[in-house]
């Protein structure tokens, strides 16, 4: 099931992607110091959520959170979903979700994740940047 996470349990949507994100190679320098991270973490993304004032949508397994997606307007900051229930098309529930909702999604993708988005509708509108991600849009 999918729904709007709200502001008293954003937190956790928070830690479920740091927590993912840790275990990705980019984050792995964090592990060392995991849990400043994680509060440095947890503060810059309320931080950002509260000035953009950015929605959260998760995937829920019975009550568990597996999957978040978080939008600042048409633009996907982040889509997380945990790394046992990745390949479950969870990903691409989230994106249809909020797709429902929009006529134009944005992200930026990593190398990585060009094929996914590709699969699932996205083009590329630029080349690689200083980010190492694609800039990609899906239009309804």
């Amino acid at each position: 099931m999918i729904k709007k996470i709200l502001d008293d349990d954003i937190e956790s949507a928070i830690r479920l992607c740091f927590r993912e994100l840790v275990e990705s190679t980019c984050f792995k320098k964090f592990k060392d110091n995991y849990d400043v991270a994680l509060k440095f973490y947890i503060d810059m993304a309320l931080n950002y959520h509260k000035e953009n004032n950015t929605d959260y949508y998760g995937y829920y397994i019975s009550d568990e959170l597996v999957g978040v997606i978080e939008l600042n307007k048409n633009y996907i900051n982040q889509l997380i979903v945990k790394r046992d229930y990745q390949r479950n098309k969870i990903g691409t529930l989230l994106i249809e979700f909020v797709s429902e909702q929009l006529d134009i999604i944005e992200v930026d993708a990593s190398i990585t994740s060009v094929p996914f988005y590709k699969k699932i509708g996205f083009e590329s509108i630029g080349a690689i940047n200083n980010k190492n991600s694609i800039k990609m849009l899906k239009k309804r």
